[in-house]
């Protein structure tokens, strides 16, 4: 395709200079200089032409003598370790020079499987649809592309030509970033009507700073508004990392809901927001742990005193127990 695409921006110069040969513009001079331009911008477009097709023979037969082997072998130029984020794609490097009609196949070593094969003439066989070679110009290159991310993908990948007595390989570390999104204070606020609510969203990608962060009440787009003052956006943006603060004065009741932050990458999280008018009545009386013991744990503990009173010590108990029965008689009262 890159062939292709030069020599086809060389043959439109060339015929551009040519009608500028037929075409006589008013005064000779210009059309001669416009001619010889013309000349000079075909010759420019040749050279750089010729570099880039050389740019793209990656194996030359120079590199194939400076390392004196007539055997397949790897670049040396290409990294060993990418990383990638679920959902997205990544391409594994792969370039293999002097094949010599030899098969290539793409093996996960974790579990031996075999995603990619790729024979002589490029036919293909995959595992999983996911997987495919990039369809480059270069027949020494064989990088593994790979679509939908899942984190199960990460680990050691081989590329691999089967030789004998030794195969030749090469393995690169592929490991997936699941991006991360959280909101604070946690997945579930209750607050009373009239305060302020503040909910932070922070979120993490692998390899780039995330855009915008949009926020959503029960699936609406909540929206700006800092003419009233009640509803208010900020955002901040760091190294991968971005943080949108929502601030809600005044909270009503009708802002109870689902709150839902996301980014254009559809990486997203939830929250809900209770806004009650009285926070105590919302909680049940078995939350509430009672200070006070029931009627029946005052029975059983006065009749226990005063059986141990009377067995231990009975001439002070007896004068006290009218004490004893009026008093808890009191305490009973008061509950």
């Amino acid at each position: 395709m890159i062939h292709f695409l030069v020599n086809l921006a060389l043959s439109l110069s060339m015929v551009s200079v040519m009608r500028g040969g037929h075409f006589r513009p008013p005064g000779g001079r210009a059309r001669h200089a416009s001619f010889n331009q013309g000349i000079t911008m075909v010759l420019t477009l040749m050279v750089c032409s010729a570099t880039v097709l050389n740019a793209l023979e990656i194996c030359t037969d120079e590199e194939a003598r400076r390392r004196n082997v007539n055997t397949p072998y790897f670049e040396d130029f290409l990294p060993n370790l990418v990383i990638g984020q679920e959902g997205g794609h990544v391409s594994l490097p792969c370039v293999v020079c002097q094949t010599n009609q030899k098969s290539v196949v793409w093996i996960r070593k974790s579990d031996v499987h075999i995603v990619h094969l790729l024979q002589v003439n490029r036919n293909t066989f995959y595992a999983d649809k996911r997987f495919h070679i990039n369809p480059l110009d270069s027949p020494d290159e064989f990088s593994l592309e790979i679509q939908n991310l899942q984190p199960r993908d990460s680990g050691l990948y081989e590329c691999q030509v089967p030789m004998e007595p030794k195969k030749l390989s090469r393995v690169i570390d592929l490991k997936v970033i699941v991006p991360n999104a959280t909101i604070i204070p946690g997945p579930k606020m209750i607050v009373k009507a009239g305060s302020q609510i503040n909910m932070t969203c922070y979120m993490t990608l692998s390899k780039v700073t995330p855009d915008l962060i949009f926020w959503f009440h029960n699936g609406t787009r909540v929206m700006d508004n800092n003419k009233t003052n009640i509803l208010t956006i900020t955002q901040e943006r760091g190294n991968y990392t971005m943080k949108s603060t929502l601030t809600i004065q005044n909270a009503r009741e009708d802002h109870t809901g689902n709150y839902t932050c996301i980014n254009s990458m559809l990486n997203a999280t939830s929250t809900y927001v209770h806004v009650i008018r009285d926070v105590t009545s919302h909680f049940s009386k078995n939350d509430v742990t009672s200070t006070h013991p029931t009627p029946l744990h005052l029975i059983v503990s006065m009749i226990v005193t005063i059986v141990i009173g009377l067995i231990f010590c009975p001439a002070l108990v007896v004068p006290s127990l009218a004490t004893i029965i009026l008093l808890w008689l009191s305490i009973l009262n008061s509950e």
